[in-house]
């Protein structure tokens, strides 16, 4: 697999995220797989800013990613997320 490959990966799952977080959230209204679309989606935006992470064929060689890896931040939240959870949570409580 090539870093090109695995970033678009990374984009289609972003992409199936997003829609399933949306149809979680204002078609189905179910809070558990809407959020768990949401943080995928984070998820996702990481592995597209870390491909090698992805291509690791061993735990070893993907410790040492890990390692070097940029944005860990991200995956304990972002504003963005924790909007995105929020305004969520809302709308499923109150409709």
């Amino acid at each position: 697999m090539t870093e090109k490959r695995a970033k678009r990966i990374s984009l289609v799952f972003m992409g199936v995220s997003v829609f399933m977080g949306l149809n979680y959230t204002f078609v189905e209204q179910d809070m558990v797989f809407a959020l768990m679309s949401i943080s995928g989606f984070f998820v996702f935006q990481f592995g597209l800013e870390n491909p090698k992470l992805l291509m690791s064929k061993s735990w070893k060689e993907f410790g040492e990613e890990v390692d070097v890896a940029t944005g860990k931040e991200k995956l304990a939240g972002t504003p963005l997320y924790f909007a995105a959870v929020f305004f969520s949570v809302l709308y499923i409580i109150l409709v």
